[in-house]
């Protein structure tokens, strides 16, 4: 891999890892706390492969800290083209697009066991947490776009099983008992993604990191809950 890198990737490279673990001696990273807070800025040009030096760095990352579960946030448009970059260079490490409600194939009887899965019709609280747990079980990287985490982490969610309610309320469709069943099941799922995706990760990347940059937006005090202070930033626009 290191040969396939041009030089300023190599830099690049070295500077995340030593600002992540402390250390670019792989000796001595057993003696590092994986709590450990770092991160830094990647400021590279646009065009300079701030993509898939990531995609690298987050492939030997996991070698040595494969339950580090590794979060990649942008824009909903650019995590497709990450998803592309990953299958490319076939890393070998899962990519879960929590914003791409169709399968990888990577689902089926991985870290989950379910029958007929892919033959079956799915709402997208239902795919997502499909997503989740994968990346939660394995090791694999989850991808999620700024908006989607703020809705999902945020506390608002954003259910089908609402959507669907809602309607069928309107038609006097389903019984008030039953609504309240279906609202309370919607609720819980979205309470526990909320819980994931603000508690679990243990590494951040935010591409094109000066998206969030109003201290008053939702979307700014979102991101200050979570947990993890394991955090890289690319952007390709001088800091």
């Amino acid at each position: 891999m290191k040969e396939t890198l041009y030089p300023h990737q190599k830099e690049g490279f070295e500077v995340i890892w030593k600002n992540l673990t402390g250390n670019i001696d792989l000796h001595k990273l057993s003696k590092t706390d994986p709590r450990r807070e770092g991160g830094c800025i990647i400021s590279h040009a646009p065009g300079t492969g701030k993509t898939r030096l990531t995609i690298m760095f987050l492939m030997s990352y996991l070698k040595v800290f494969p339950k580090c579960l590794p979060v990649i946030v942008a824009s909903a448009s650019l995590l497709l083209t990450w998803e592309d970059e990953f299958k490319k260079w076939d890393v070998g490490v899962p990519f879960h697009n929590l914003n791409n409600l169709e399968l990888s194939g990577k689902e089926h009887g991985n870290a989950v066991n379910l029958h007929n899965w892919s033959n079956a019709r799915h709402s997208k609280d239902t795919t997502r947490m499909m997503k989740l747990i994968l990346w939660y079980k394995e090791s694999s990287i989850l991808g999620i776009s700024y908006s989607l985490y703020e809705k999902l982490a945020g506390g608002g969610g954003e259910s089908d099983d609402e959507d669907e309610k809602k309607r069928k309320q309107a038609r006097g469709w389903r019984s008030k008992n039953k609504r309240k069943k279906k609202y309370a099941s919607a609720e819980k799922r979205n309470g526990y993604m909320r819980k994931v995706l603000l508690e679990a990760p243990g590494l951040l990347v935010f591409d094109e990191g000066h998206t969030p940059r109003s201290e008053k937006s939702l979307l700014w005090n979102m991101l200050l809950e979570i947990q993890t202070n394991k955090q890289i930033i690319l952007s390709g626009t001088p800091f």
